[in-house]
């Protein structure tokens, strides 16, 4: 069926999501918790972790061999892998902002600005904490 990005155009289809006031009140687990997503991506797209990650995904989704490499391939190798670094995609989100305007006719069918909904400043002490 093919990649959605080939069929609707840039889109920021994974995140995590918490409340303004929890992230203040919890900034210092909120960092270490990116940072450790952020080492586990950079290790999952790990060319020297492939076979372990490949059988992780075989082991704990209960899949073939076969089709957890697949899964990998498409998750590492294509256009629409995953993102390094689990970098945000603006571009992306406000294409999901506009899909859920028009489609599902919120916000009166006209998408709000995307920093409405996110604060990437956590994410950047992360970052600079790797």
């Amino acid at each position: 069926m093919g990649a959605a990005a080939q069929a609707v155009g840039a889109y920021q289809a994974d995140g995590a999501f918490v409340m303004r006031a929890w992230a203040a009140a919890n900034s210092e687990t909120l960092v270490r918790y990116i940072s450790a997503y952020v080492e586990g991506r950079r290790w999952a797209l790990d060319p020297a972790n492939r076979a372990e990650a490949i059988q992780l995904l075989a082991d704990r989704l209960k899949l073939s061999p076969e089709v957890a490499a697949q899964s990998y391939a498409v998750a590492v190798d294509s256009a629409d892998s995953i993102a390094k670094d689990a970098r945000f995609d603006m571009e992306g989100f406000k294409n999901v902002l506009k899909l859920r305007a028009e489609i599902e006719g919120q916000w009166g069918g006209t998408p709000p600005a995307p920093e409405k909904y996110l604060d990437l400043s956590y994410y950047d002490k992360a970052l600079a904490g790797l």
